[in-house]
């Protein structure tokens, strides 16, 4: 985990802050974890050429639904509260956005190019 992403001290933190900072840093990790395979894989293949097998469909599919899902939910809940600290505890999300939206789309366009390749194998 980033250090950075956590505010200086942990203790100033209010505990009832404490699960957004938890979620947010979650969704961070899966967020870097994914941009990473996008930097890998568009570095070393041709983009067309990428294929995911059906057993790993899922598995991606669940990674990006849960970030979506999830840094949903922490907006939701900030913008509900509308408190300061808490939009704070967001910061490193909005860093990532342009990441994110960039690995989203290049994740789903290989699982949709994967799976209309599957589908025509027969």
């Amino acid at each position: 985990m980033d250090l950075s992403m956590i505010p200086d001290p942990v203790e100033e933190i209010a505990s009832e802050y404490l699960y957004v900072l938890v979620a947010a840093n979650d969704v961070v990790a899966h967020i870097d974890w994914m941009y990473g395979i996008y930097q890998t894989w568009t570095g070393t293949h041709f983009h067309a050429n990428l294929y995911l097998p059906p057993e790993h469909w899922q598995f991606y599919r669940d990674k990006i639904n849960y970030v979506n899902q999830t840094w949903s939910s922490l907006s939701a809940v900030v913008a509900e509260n509308d408190c300061p600290e808490m939009r704070e505890l967001l910061r490193p999300l909005d860093d990532r956005r342009l990441a994110w939206q960039v690995t989203k789309m290049f994740l789903n366009d290989i699982l949709e190019a994967s799976e209309h390749g599957w589908m025509n194998v027969d």
